[in-house]
């Protein structure tokens, strides 16, 4: 990607509002493309290396129902295979340099999100046996069901609405973050103010 234009030295040039306004369109789009790069490379980051961690997570399944068992097992196999294709994608693009739009990436791609849909497939009936979830985590599991499926199918779509929904599941997804990270912070408070001796 090039430089980033700049909105002075294009209006000093021009006394059109629309050359104006067009290159503060350019300015905007390269501005946003710039920043959905590097928080794209900072989630892969946040996840390089994350399906050993299910290989560990798969070892201590032990939930005493059987059914219940088998989902979370196979769960827990999907996120291990999407998490090992994605870094597998990520160093042949950004290490090998192998084009992310050839025919050997689409596929992986395509895989990738296949174990993601079939991961929210099974939280439905793995939240109706074990009688978890809320509201706003059924919301996220509806916004990236049309999501996943659309990146899996590979069906054009209005990029409006995809987006949309998106940075809907986005937005939910870091509200419930922030709120399981507040009620932990508060319980390990509690439990830090509770071990304090009364010394009155």
């Amino acid at each position: 990607m090039g430089a980033i234009p700049t909105l002075d030295s294009g209006c000093k040039r021009s006394s059109h509002n629309s050359a104006c306004d067009q290159l503060h369109k350019r300015w905007v789009i390269a501005c946003l493309n710039r920043a959905e790069l590097v928080f794209g490379d900072a989630r892969r980051l946040f996840r390089f290396l994350q399906f050993l961690e299910m290989v560990d997570m798969y070892r201590h399944v032990c939930e005493p129902v059987r059914v219940v068992r088998v989902l979370r097992r196979l769960r827990i196999l999907c996120f291990f295979f999407f998490y090992l294709l994605e870094n597998y994608v990520v160093f042949l693009t950004r290490v090998l340099g192998v084009s992310p739009r050839g025919p050997l990436m689409r596929r992986m791609k395509r895989g990738c999100n296949g174990f993601w849909l079939l991961s929210i497939l099974l939280a439905f009936p793995l939240d109706h046996l074990l009688h978890r979830g809320s509201l706003l985590s059924m919301a996220k599991k509806l916004l990236d069901l049309p999501v996943a499926y659309v990146a899996f199918s590979g069906e054009r779509v209005s990029d409006g609405l995809f987006g949309a929904l998106g940075l809907a599941s986005a937005n939910i997804g870091v509200y419930t973050r922030w709120l399981d990270v507040m009620v932990k912070f508060r319980q390990q408070n509690l439990k830090r103010l509770g071990a304090v001796p009364d010394v009155a």
